[in-house]
């Protein structure tokens, strides 16, 4: 009896020591019987507490590999149970799930594929989209059909106040930037010809605006009143159409390209003889005369590199090619800020010296943030803010115009539309790598802003075009919308005589003189009464070596 006994405990033992892979492959012809059924037509087991660990276990779906083959059998069982409508409907919709899948992946990588190649072609051969782009004429119709004339409603003559520039905010919608409609164009064309009535009248008249604000740029801009918007096309005469102003070009070009016909070359050849009399066979002595009258009075000059009166017909389509394409960059970054859904702020980023910091000035006072408060109304129309950042320095912190580039995206915001850099009195020899090492640092940030310096002075002639280093960066990064711009060029332009002035013992660009020549005060500075004391600080042209409100 003990050793029946101790070998019913032996056997015991050995059951329990049985490895799991041993037990599982018991487990088959239960399963079997479960998924296929029994003798009995029975098609599962109840499986409770008092099972078997072999059932349990494969209740709880560990199952053998042998089970895959078995799920098959089922589903293979399954389906010849069902009626041949039922199979069809099934197979239908299998059918019609899988086309909406194929066509959704469609819609999201051919689609998207297939409009890549399309915009490379266009690029490849020349998109003649948006050919027209008028700038600164004609008139907008507004939401009822009305006609708006250009400087109706003007209100960029404020005083703006904290409180005004809250207002302003409120022009500005909270909800998601809207789809760009034909009422949102018509309001943001209206809002910018009103600024450019302001400005018209303020400077004198359309002629002198154009002189003194565009010629404050190193490099000419395609500014027609009829611009073409084309990509590269270079070497296609036929379409240059932004150098009708220029009168370098000879007369059998210059009809071949226009088509106007003789009468318009006369205008062009008048106009060229009177602006300037002596440049055909005149009176060289007096010229020889005149040079050095100028020279005596302290005229500002410097010998002008990129000229197009003394460019060879290939170097001048150049040259309009050059223009051209800084132009489209500009156009571009204006508008797909804003055609860009949920683009809510246009941002210009500024670095520099205490120049761009507007050191001895009122904040307010600064360009940025009169800059800002001007474009406000025209962004505001867009649905958008325009933000102009402010991170110049003054020169004894340390930083300079070699590492600051370095910096760019931590001075300003990372996603800037436009980058404005001023350095001014610390440029020595060669600083135009720094300027093209920023340009080419721009192009990895997120919006590839254009680089525009800002030069706080300027020769009479020329924004720093008289320096081949400078017009070879204008050349080369045309394409990126790189330009310079000087304070005192455009004044120049204006055709006001700082020379007789100079005689006179006047300088308008020393230190705290009040008045440029045209006006004694800025634009909201006239809205102040007579006796604030204001009204003329707002005048200075320069309060030292840092330029002033004006």
């Amino acid at each position: 009896a003990e050793a029946t006994d101790n070998n019913a405990i032996i056997m015991s033992a050995g059951i329990e020591m049985q490895s799991p892979a041993q037990r599982l492959d018991e487990l088959p012809d239960e399963e079997e019987s479960c998924l296929l059924g029994d003798e009995n037509g029975q098609s599962r087991r109840n499986v409770g507490a008092s099972s078997p660990d072999s059932d349990r276990l494969t209740a709880g779906g560990l199952s053998s590999p042998g089970s895959l083959s078995n799920d098959l059998t089922v589903c293979n069982n399954t389906w010849n149970r069902l009626s041949c409508l039922t199979r069809s409907f099934l197979l239908l919709l299998v059918g019609i799930l899988l086309t909406i899948a194929t066509y959704e992946f469609g819609m999201d990588e051919g689609v998207k594929e297939q409009e890549r190649d399309n915009a490379s072609a266009k690029h490849a051969d020349g998109d003649f989209s948006l050919k027209s782009w008028k700038l600164l004429h004609g008139d907008v119709d507004g939401e009822n059909g009305d006609s708006r004339k250009s400087g109706e409603g003007a209100d960029y003559g404020e005083n703006y106040s904290d409180s005004d520039r809250e207002d302003l905010s409120k022009m500005i919608s909270p909800a998601i930037h809207p789809t760009f409609t034909r009422e949102t164009l018509g309001a943001i064309r209206s809002r910018c010809l009103e600024l450019t009535s302001i400005l018209h009248e303020y400077y004198g008249g359309p002629e002198k605006t154009q002189m003194m604000l565009l010629k404050s740029w190193q490099a000419q801009w395609a500014l027609d009143d009829e611009t073409a918007y084309i990509y590269d096309n270079e070497g296609d005469v036929s379409d240059d159409d932004d150098d009708d102003d220029d009168d370098s070009i000879d007369e059998e070009h210059r009809r071949a390209r226009s088509g106007k016909g003789k009468k318009r070359e006369k205008r062009k050849e008048d106009k060229r003889k009177e602006r300037n009399p002596n440049d055909q066979g005149g009176n060289t002595t007096a010229t020889k005369e005149q040079k050095k009258k100028k020279k005596k009075k302290g005229a500002k000059e410097g010998k002008v590199l990129n000229d197009p009166n003394n460019m060879s017909r290939e170097e001048l389509t150049q040259h309009h090619n050059y223009k051209r394409k800084r132009t489209n960059k500009l156009v571009e970054t204006m508008a797909r800020a804003m055609l860009t859904p949920n683009k809510h702020k246009f941002i210009i980023g500024t670095i520099g010296s205490s120049v761009a910091a507007g050191h001895d000035n009122c904040n307010y006072d600064s360009y940025e943030s009169q800059l800002e408060r001007v474009l406000t109304p025209i962004f505001a129309a867009a649905n958008m803010h325009i933000i102009v950042q402010n991170a110049g320095e003054g020169g004894s912190c340390g930083d300079n115009h070699k590492n600051q580039v370095f910096c760019i995206t931590h001075n300003v915001s990372p996603d800037v539309d436009i980058i404005h850099y001023s350095w001014t009195y610390f440029e020595k020899e060669r600083a135009e790598e720094q300027r093209e090492q920023l340009i080419r640092w721009a192009q990895q940030m997120e919006r590839r802003p254009m680089v525009h310096h800002l030069v706080a002075r300027g020769k009479k002639n020329t924004c720093e075009g008289d320096s081949q280093a400078n017009v070879d960066l204008d050349k080369t990064y045309a394409m990126y919308g790189y330009n310079a711009f000087c304070i005192q060029t455009g004044l120049y332009f204006g055709g006001h005589d700082y020379d007789t002035d100079i005689e006179n013992g006047i300088n308008r660009f020393g230190w705290k003189k009040q008045g440029d020549g045209y006006h004694n005060t800025t634009r909201y500075g006239e809205e102040l009464s007579d006796d604030d004391p204001r009204k003329n600080s707002l005048g200075v042209v320069y309060r030292n070596w840092h330029p002033g409100p004006l």
